[in-house]
């Protein structure tokens, strides 16, 4: 039987976990998380990155925090409680809870497994595990002891819990992760975590001109033999700082770059394409985006097929058909819930609705009224994630 997505549904869920944490935490408390960062911010293509921390001391030369404004020094726990930040997550107009809701990212900005933050990240999986039960990311360079580990397979029985172990060099590990583990201390990590059963990842990004896809297919033959389900490949992505960062990794990276620029692209698509081929041949399962990882993640710890949060089958461009098949697995909708959401999110009126494969047409009244849906287009991802499709909007007159 097929799950029905339901805005309805989100809106007393929504309700009734901000009413639950309310019974636990303090007036002060509440006001705190309601201003917090994580209740105002937009998620990302993949989910909401949660931040466990700030800055970083790993100090990795391909690292982008410098240039978001944060530092390689001593990481600092971030300031919320678990009930607090699960408090702000559900604030948050964008964040859909539960299993079927906005996927949880951890370690963007910092190291989650850091010894003085190792704590908060748990404190942080466990409540989300407990009041909202979304799936969890996290991407992570550095070992935990089995007790810790124990931990995540406890906090994992409400939602799962997928880590991504980066691994991106064998040979040159010393120049370009001065302060991380070594690459064998994480495959070993990679066999701990897959003896307990927790679904982990061979996190492969970003690749790095200079090294070799004789160095990549070691490096994925090592985290198949390590119990790695599949990896995640990415693309390099470069700043000023990075690449003066970089330039001991190889070959010069040639990308013309202005002193203002943010983050851009240093796509390898031949090198990309390689190391795909060369994962399927060894038995690992490729994915081109993280949310994908996830969802396949879910697939074989819960048995459950369930259309993935970054929609990357809408367009395939990301999407590497895995054995989860997410996209044959889309929720049943009504019609009236689709009209219910559209008028209580953008106060619109809805003539009907159209469904075509992974995309919802919703036909409003008139150009007055799409154009205030247009006004409010970011409001389109939360009933994206609920219906799990892409949605457009068009105007009947």
């Amino acid at each position: 039987m097929k799950y029905q997505a339901s805005y309805r549904a989100y809106l007393a869920k929504k309700y009734a976990i901000k009413s639950n944490l309310e019974t636990v935490l303090s007036y002060e408390s509440i006001r705190k998380a309601e201003k917090d960062y994580h209740a105002k911010r937009f998620p990302r293509p993949c989910g909401l990155t949660v931040h466990v921390a700030i800055n970083c001391p790993l100090a990795c030369k391909y690292c982008y925090i410098e240039d978001m404004g944060f530092h390689f020094t001593k990481a600092i726990p971030y300031a919320l409680t678990g009930e607090e930040l699960a408090y702000s997550l559900v604030a948050n107009r964008f964040f859909v809870p539960g299993f079927h809701g906005t996927y949880i990212a951890m370690g963007s900005i910092s190291e989650p497994f850091l010894p003085n933050v190792v704590e908060k990240t748990l404190e942080y999986v466990k409540a989300i595990s407990k009041y909202l039960g979304n799936p969890i990311q996290l991407s992570t360079k550095i070992p935990i002891n089995d007790e810790t580990i124990d931990l995540l397979v406890k906090f994992s029985k409400n939602t799962t819990i997928n880590p991504l172990i980066t691994v991106i060099t064998l040979s040159k590990y010393k120049s370009l992760e001065p302060r991380a583990p070594k690459p064998e201390d994480r495959f070993d990590f990679m066999r701990r975590l897959t003896r307990k059963g927790i679904p982990v990842m061979l996190f492969l990004r970003p690749l790095l001109p200079g090294i070799k896809i004789e160095e990549y297919k070691q490096i994925l033959k090592n985290a198949k033999k390590a119990g790695a389900k599949g990896f995640i490949v990415g693309s390099l992505r470069i700043t000023k700082n990075i690449v003066n960062r970089l330039k001991e990794a190889g070959p010069p990276i040639k990308v013309r770059l202005n002193e203002t620029s943010t983050q851009v692209p240093y796509p390898m698509p031949q090198l990309k394409n390689e190391v795909i081929k060369l994962g399927k041949e060894l038995g690992l399962i490729p994915f081109k985006a993280a949310c994908c990882a996830l969802t396949y993640s879910i697939y074989i710890t819960k048995g459950i097929s369930y259309p993935c949060y970054g929609l990357c089958y809408v367009n395939r461009k990301f999407c590497t058909e895995c054995p989860a098949q997410c996209y044959k697995k889309l929720p049943q909708i009504l019609e009236e819930d689709v009209i219910f959401a559209f008028k209580k999110e953008f106060n619109v009126k809805v003539k009907r609705v159209e469904e075509y494969d992974f995309t919802l047409k919703v036909i409003v009244e008139s150009k007055r009224d799409r154009n205030r849906v247009w006004n409010k287009s970011k409001r389109l991802k939360i009933l994206e994630t609920i219906y799990r499709r892409k949605i457009i909007v068009l105007s009947e007159k």
